[in-house]
């Protein structure tokens, strides 16, 4: 069964390139621009296993859509991306990477929750 992610990404040429090579590893990936089509994709009955989440969107932070999420898909991932990480995971995050991220960096954060910045 493929691992279904969430990409919530306002910029387009990060959002299809990060798409692409999580499709490449076999993830089935879903995708919003802003965080009005993220909780539409939430409020469709949509749920993923992993959330890739970036914290600062055109229309809001990113970390405003967390509890809607851990309400629809409590046991999914959430990993938040910022080119401005807080020290810490705000409430809800299991992961914070820095962005720009390697690949394989974002692989590890979807597939071992404990890995960090």
């Amino acid at each position: 069964m493929r691992v279904r992610v969430l990409l919530v990404e306002d910029d387009a040429s990060n959002r299809v390139t990060l798409a692409a090579l999580l499709e490449d590893e076999r993830f089935g990936v879903d995708e919003a621009d802003s965080l009005a089509e993220a909780r539409a994709l939430i409020a469709a009955g949509k749920t993923w296993d992993c959330v890739l989440l970036d914290l600062q969107l055109g229309d809001g932070r990113g970390t405003e859509l967390v509890p809607c999420l851990r309400a629809s898909a409590p046991g999914a991932r959430i990993v938040l991306m910022s080119g401005a990480a807080p020290g810490r995971a705000p409430p809800g995050i299991d992961v914070v990477i820095s962005k720009p991220a390697a690949f394989d960096r974002v692989l590890a954060a979807l597939r071992h929750p404990s890995a960090t910045r």
